[in-house]
């Protein structure tokens, strides 16, 4: 099961529970956008992706190794 899809000025992120396995490799690179709910990555309340440096959330996406997390870009 994903989490809902979050769309914002172009961009996408969603996160696949299914893949995630509650490392927090994505907490690690980003914890001003993701945190660890019930062993599961997610993004943190609050957080407007338009605020976030788009290689930041890259590189956070890039550090998961099960590949849980997707970037592409959304409609605006």
């Amino acid at each position: 099961m994903a989490t809902l899809p979050r769309q914002e000025n172009g961009m996408r992120i969603e996160i696949d529970h299914e893949l995630c396995s509650g490392s927090g490799y994505c907490v690690r690179v980003a914890p001003e956008v993701f945190e660890l709910r019930e062993d599961k990555s997610n993004l943190r309340a609050g957080v407007t992706l338009a605020d976030i440096d788009p290689q930041r959330l890259e590189r956070a996406a890039r550090a998961c190794p099960w590949q849980a997390i997707r970037l592409s870009a959304g409609e605006s």
